[in-house]
Parts: structure tokens; C-alpha cells; sequence
């Protein structure tokens, strides 16, 4: 670089341009790195944002078919009676073993039974009684699994209806009342509370 001063005097100098690596400390890479970090975490955040918010305009789009078909579901859902019979008939079989334990154990001091005949029938009752235990924990399971469902659909029908308009901006109130859960991979998959699974690209 070449300096000419009034007075007709020149200098030249000669520009030496040191890479970041070399003109910046330790400090000013480690605040750029963070600088770095942020803006790039404010972006996904806005991406999942923006793809939340396309994923339940599909459903405000698509909400009276939804509904519709969720009053059917409901009505499955409400309606116990296979399940509380099952439940009644297993509970009652479970009595029944109990009952036998009791006579089989109060006979046995008392009778001169075979040993391993006993044994043979009270390894038997146990088999069944667990296998009864088993069942009805399945069942009532089942009841319970039924009313979180249940549960959750309505939460979720309950916000689809009053959400009239297609939502333009991020609605914290909104996603906790209608997502389960979110899983990213290379798109965002969002898990609705009545079961619908949405997926979006990410931008």
C-alpha cells in the first residue's frame, strides 16, 4: 500500500492480513462460538415453531372430520361392560383358588396324604392362581390405559373446538394441551394427545 502525502513525500507500506486463528485470543473464539450456538439454536427453535403450527392448521383444517370420527371412539371407549365382566369372571375364579389353597393346606397335617401328591396340587393351584393374578392385571391395565385415552381425547376435542381460526403464531397453552411428544430425526414428527401423528419437514 502506497501512502502520498502533500507535501510530495511517499511511503509504502506493505498490509499483512493474519487469519482469526492468529489475531484472535482464546476469549474472542470462545464468544464467537457461543454467538454462534445461540443464533443457531434460535433458528431450530423457530423452524419447530413454524412446523407446530402447520401440523395443527391440518387438523383445524380437517376438524370436523376428526370429531366425528373421534365420537365413535369415545363410545368404545365408554363402554366397560366386556371389560368389567372379564374382570368379574377372573376375580371370581381367583376365590375359588383361594378357597382350595385353604382346604388343601387344613387338610394336609390332618389326613395322611401322599406328600408328593400334595405337593403335585399345590404347585398346580399356585400355576393357576398366578396365571389368574396375571389376567386381571392385565385387564385393569386395560380399564386404566382405556380412561387416559379417553381422558385425552377429550382434552384434546375440547381444544380442537374451540380453535376456530388457523393459527398464525406459536401458542405455548395450545401445545401443552394437544401434544404427547415430539421426535426429531430428519423431520419432526409431532405426537398428538388423541393419537393423530403429524410430520413436518424441517425448515
Amino acid at each position: 500500500m502506497k501512502f502520498v502525502f502533500r507535501d510530495g513525500e511517499v511511503i509504502q507500506r506493505t498490509w499483512e492480513h493474519k487469519p482469526r486463528s492468529k489475531s484472535w485470543g482464546e476469549e474472542a473464539r470462545q464468544g464467537a462460538r457461543e454467538r454462534a450456538l445461540k443464533q443457531s439454536k434460535n433458528n431450530s427453535y423457530g423452524s419447530f415453531k413454524e412446523a407446530f403450527i402447520k401440523a395443527f392448521n391440518s387438523l383445524i383444517e380437517n376438524k370436523e372430520k376428526i370429531i366425528t370420527g373421534y365420537e365413535v371412539i369415545l363410545k368404545e371407549l365408554l363402554d366397560t361392560t366386556k371389560l368389567e365382566k372379564k374382570a368379574a369372571t377372573i376375580q371370581n375364579e381367583i376365590e375359588v383358588l383361594e378357597e382350595l389353597f385353604r382346604k388343601i393346606v387344613d387338610e394336609n397335617p390332618r389326613k395322611a396324604m401322599d406328600q408328593k401328591e400334595y405337593t403335585k396340587k399345590y404347585n398346580e393351584l399356585v400355576e393357576r392362581y398366578k396365571k389368574g393374578q396375571d389376567e386381571l392385571n392385565e385387564v385393569e391395565e386395560k380399564q386404566q390405559e382405556n380412561k387416559v385415552r379417553k381422558d385425552s381425547i377429550d382434552t384434546f376435542i375440547d381444544r380442537l373446538k374451540s380453535q376456530d381460526i388457523i393459527l398464525t403464531d406459536f401458542d405455548g397453552a395450545l401445545w401443552t394441551s394437544t401434544i404427547n411428544k415430539v421426535v426429531i430425526e430428519n423431520d419432526i414428527i409431532f405426537y398428538f394427545k388423541d393419537g393423530t401423528k403429524i410430520k413436518q419437514e424441517i425448515l
